[in-house]
């Protein structure tokens, strides 16, 4: 059975990232922060702020079901499922009445894409994956330094694609473990150095990302991210073939 997801994109035209530290402020401050500050307006239309990040004074287990991407060098966010579409709504019409320049020039686009197995393989690439929360080399080899186990980075990304297409699915996740399973890595190699992975309290926190290939007989969206602190436009991929 194929399932359809609606899928809405906005690139801000007039919002250029030239570095990771602009786009994480950004971010940050015009997004989470300005979202969150405004809860209240998003409840009392039946949306959550928290579709963009988690308030940690919250208990929710609300998805975060909108993503940031640097797209072609413009900030971008990126709604799955309807009810993140009518957040990523409501939250550009109150960012126009205080930053209309930025509403501006954006393009918009609107997508159904059909989650389906394929007889052809999809190849995927991430340039900035975080398979854990805290991930160091030891002797050159790979930790996950919270469980204190060598990196498994194939049932890994594994658990990120089934994770993923159960919250996108809602009620419908009957591709998510035929997903999972498909999954291979054709390549991984660990960035030469560590990358600003997000923004917390003012402070940077530079996380060790990868460089990574994936191949899978299933149609997921054109991008969409994977792993850890992807609230912070961490582990976005991208079809390649």
């Amino acid at each position: 059975m194929e399932v359809k997801i609606p899928i809405k994109t906005i690139q801000y035209q007039n919002i250029p990232v030239k570095t990771r530290y602009l786009f994480l402020k950004h971010l940050q401050r015009n997004v989470h922060e300005f979202a969150l500050n405004r809860q209240d307006q998003f409840l009392a239309t039946g949306n959550t702020a928290e579709h963009f990040h988690k308030d940690k004074q919250n208990k929710s287990k609300t998805p975060v079901f909108i993503h940031s991407l640097n797209l072609n060098g413009f900030f971008t966010l990126r709604a799955y499922t309807q009810p993140a579409i009518q957040t990523l709504n409501q939250y550009q019409q109150l960012l126009q009445k205080v930053k209309p320049l930025w509403t501006e020039n954006c393009i918009e686009s609107i997508e159904n894409c059909q989650i389906k197995e394929t007889e052809k393989p999809q190849v995927y690439e991430s340039q900035n994956w975080l398979p854990y929360r805290d991930c160091v080399v030891k002797n050159g080899i790979f930790y996950d330094r919270e469980k204190n186990k060598i990196a498994d980075f194939e049932n890994r990304i594994k658990g990120n694609v089934g994770s993923f297409l159960r919250t996108i699915l809602g009620e419908n996740p009957s591709h998510a473990e035929a997903a999972k399973q498909a999954v291979k890595i054709l390549q991984i190699t660990a960035q030469n150095r560590t990358n600003i992975a997000l923004l917390t309290q003012g402070k940077e926190i530079k996380k060790h990302p990868f460089n990574i290939q994936i191949r899978i007989n299933y149609q997921l969206p054109r991008f969409f991210s994977l792993g850890q602190n992807v609230a912070f436009g961490n582990g976005v991929f991208k079809r390649i073939q």
